[in-house]
Protein backbone atom coordinates (compact mmCIF):
# COMPACT_ATOMS: atom_id res chain seq x y z
CA UNK A 1 0.00 0.00 0.00
CA UNK A 2 2.81 1.98 0.17
CA UNK A 3 6.34 2.82 -1.31
CA UNK A 4 9.25 3.99 0.73
CA UNK A 5 12.59 5.56 -0.24
CA UNK A 6 16.03 5.81 1.89
CA UNK A 7 14.84 8.36 4.36
CA UNK A 8 12.12 9.30 3.09
CA UNK A 9 8.54 9.03 3.90
CA UNK A 10 6.28 6.43 2.86
CA UNK A 11 4.02 6.97 -0.60
CA UNK A 12 0.37 6.20 0.19
CA UNK A 13 -0.71 4.68 -3.02
CA UNK A 14 -3.59 2.92 -0.90
CA UNK A 15 -6.53 5.11 -2.57
CA UNK A 16 -5.63 5.27 -6.11
CA UNK A 17 -7.76 3.32 -8.23
CA UNK A 18 -5.97 0.41 -10.90
CA UNK A 19 -6.47 3.00 -13.51
CA UNK A 20 -4.37 5.69 -11.36
CA UNK A 21 -1.89 3.45 -10.12
CA UNK A 22 -1.65 2.29 -13.73
CA UNK A 23 -1.02 5.92 -14.86
CA UNK A 24 0.97 6.69 -12.00
CA UNK A 25 3.41 4.33 -13.45
CA UNK A 26 3.11 4.98 -16.81
CA UNK A 27 4.06 8.96 -16.13
CA UNK A 28 7.14 7.56 -13.36
CA UNK A 29 8.59 5.71 -16.93
CA UNK A 30 8.04 2.10 -18.04
CA UNK A 31 9.37 -0.27 -20.85
CA UNK A 32 6.59 1.08 -23.35
CA UNK A 33 7.18 5.19 -22.17
CA UNK A 34 10.04 7.05 -20.69
CA UNK A 35 8.98 9.42 -18.01
CA UNK A 36 8.84 13.25 -18.88
CA UNK A 37 12.73 14.17 -17.54
CA UNK A 38 11.95 15.33 -14.25
CA UNK A 39 8.83 13.09 -12.92
CA UNK A 40 9.82 9.78 -11.34
CA UNK A 41 7.42 7.73 -8.83
CA UNK A 42 7.59 10.57 -6.16
CA UNK A 43 6.29 13.53 -8.56
CA UNK A 44 3.69 10.76 -11.06
CA UNK A 45 1.85 9.77 -7.77
CA UNK A 46 1.86 13.99 -6.65
CA UNK A 47 0.46 14.81 -10.44
CA UNK A 48 -2.32 11.63 -10.31
CA UNK A 49 -3.34 12.87 -6.74
CA UNK A 50 -3.61 16.52 -7.85
CA UNK A 51 -5.46 15.66 -11.58
CA UNK A 52 -7.15 12.14 -10.88
CA UNK A 53 -5.72 11.19 -13.85
CA UNK A 54 -2.26 11.19 -16.59
CA UNK A 55 -4.15 12.71 -19.22
CA UNK A 56 -5.19 16.19 -17.31
CA UNK A 57 -2.01 16.05 -15.77
CA UNK A 58 -0.19 15.92 -19.28
CA UNK A 59 -2.49 18.95 -20.00
CA UNK A 60 -1.19 20.88 -17.29
CA UNK A 61 2.57 19.96 -18.00
CA UNK A 62 2.14 21.31 -21.76
CA UNK A 63 0.31 24.32 -20.38
CA UNK A 64 3.22 24.84 -18.04
CA UNK A 65 5.49 24.01 -21.87
CA UNK A 66 3.38 26.38 -23.72
CA UNK A 67 4.00 29.54 -20.64
CA UNK A 68 7.62 28.59 -19.89
CA UNK A 69 6.80 28.35 -15.76
CA UNK A 70 8.99 26.53 -14.19
CA UNK A 71 11.20 23.41 -15.36
CA UNK A 72 8.77 20.52 -14.98
CA UNK A 73 7.36 19.70 -18.44
CA UNK A 74 9.64 21.52 -20.27
CA UNK A 75 9.96 18.74 -22.15
CA UNK A 76 7.08 17.11 -22.69
CA UNK A 77 7.27 16.01 -26.46
CA UNK A 78 4.47 16.79 -28.57
CA UNK A 79 3.15 13.13 -29.12
CA UNK A 80 3.23 12.27 -25.43
CA UNK A 81 -0.80 11.99 -24.84
CA UNK A 82 -0.57 9.69 -27.25
CA UNK A 83 2.33 8.03 -26.55
CA UNK A 84 0.55 7.69 -23.43
CA UNK A 85 -2.47 5.85 -24.92
CA UNK A 86 -0.58 3.47 -26.80
CA UNK A 87 1.44 2.53 -23.31
CA UNK A 88 -1.55 2.07 -21.75
CA UNK A 89 -3.27 -0.09 -24.31
CA UNK A 90 -0.12 -2.26 -24.56
CA UNK A 91 -0.58 -3.05 -20.42
CA UNK A 92 -3.96 -3.24 -20.88
CA UNK A 93 -4.25 -5.50 -23.66
CA UNK A 94 -0.65 -7.60 -23.73
CA UNK A 95 -1.32 -11.52 -25.03
CA UNK A 96 -0.75 -13.64 -22.61
CA UNK A 97 -1.03 -17.50 -22.83
CA UNK A 98 -3.79 -19.13 -20.92
CA UNK A 99 -3.10 -22.85 -20.22
CA UNK A 100 -6.81 -23.69 -19.82
CA UNK A 101 -7.42 -22.51 -23.14
CA UNK A 102 -4.37 -23.59 -24.57
CA UNK A 103 -3.94 -20.41 -26.46
CA UNK A 104 -2.88 -16.63 -26.98
CA UNK A 105 -5.51 -14.35 -25.51
CA UNK A 106 -5.18 -10.45 -24.59
CA UNK A 107 -4.93 -9.51 -20.97
CA UNK A 108 -7.94 -7.83 -21.10
CA UNK A 109 -10.54 -7.83 -23.67
CA UNK A 110 -10.07 -5.30 -26.05
CA UNK A 111 -12.82 -3.55 -26.56
CA UNK A 112 -15.04 -3.30 -29.39
CA UNK A 113 -14.97 0.79 -29.59
CA UNK A 114 -10.95 0.61 -29.22
CA UNK A 115 -9.81 3.19 -32.22
CA UNK A 116 -6.62 2.99 -33.68
CA UNK A 117 -7.17 6.81 -34.56
CA UNK A 118 -6.46 8.00 -30.64
CA UNK A 119 -3.33 5.40 -30.68
CA UNK A 120 -2.58 6.64 -34.53
CA UNK A 121 -1.48 3.00 -35.51
CA UNK A 122 -3.03 -0.58 -35.82
CA UNK A 123 -3.55 -2.37 -32.51
CA UNK A 124 -0.97 -5.04 -33.99
CA UNK A 125 1.80 -2.47 -33.82
CA UNK A 126 1.44 -2.40 -30.51
CA UNK A 127 0.14 -6.14 -28.72
CA UNK A 128 2.29 -8.06 -31.62
CA UNK A 129 1.19 -10.56 -34.76
CA UNK A 130 -1.79 -13.59 -33.67
CA UNK A 131 0.08 -16.52 -32.26
CA UNK A 132 -1.01 -19.74 -33.94
CA UNK A 133 -2.64 -22.01 -30.91
CA UNK A 134 -0.29 -25.02 -31.84
CA UNK A 135 3.28 -22.35 -31.88
CA UNK A 136 1.57 -20.78 -28.50
CA UNK A 137 1.38 -24.18 -26.60
CA UNK A 138 4.59 -25.32 -27.75
CA UNK A 139 6.38 -21.47 -26.63
CA UNK A 140 4.76 -22.00 -23.25
CA UNK A 141 5.37 -25.31 -22.73
CA UNK A 142 9.13 -24.96 -23.74
CA UNK A 143 9.01 -27.32 -26.46
CA UNK A 144 10.34 -24.43 -28.87
CA UNK A 145 13.07 -21.87 -28.36
CA UNK A 146 11.55 -18.72 -28.15
CA UNK A 147 13.69 -16.74 -31.16
CA UNK A 148 14.51 -19.82 -33.09
CA UNK A 149 11.27 -21.58 -33.09
CA UNK A 150 13.49 -24.49 -33.51
CA UNK A 151 12.53 -27.41 -30.62
CA UNK A 152 15.08 -27.98 -27.73
CA UNK A 153 17.37 -30.73 -28.05
CA UNK A 154 15.63 -33.61 -26.28
CA UNK A 155 17.87 -35.00 -23.14
CA UNK A 156 18.56 -38.45 -22.51
CA UNK A 157 18.10 -40.19 -19.16
CA UNK A 158 20.98 -40.21 -17.35
CA UNK A 159 23.06 -43.59 -16.89
CA UNK A 160 22.71 -45.96 -14.19
CA UNK A 161 19.18 -44.59 -12.96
Amino acid sequence: DSLKGEGKPHLDISRLTHPQLRHMCILAGCDYLPSIPGIGIRKALELINKHHDAFAAIKMLKRKKAGKKGTMGKEVADNYEQDFRRAEVTFLHHRIYDPALKRVVPMHPIPADESSLLLGCALEELLGPEVPDALAEDLACGRIHPKTLEPFASRSPPQGT
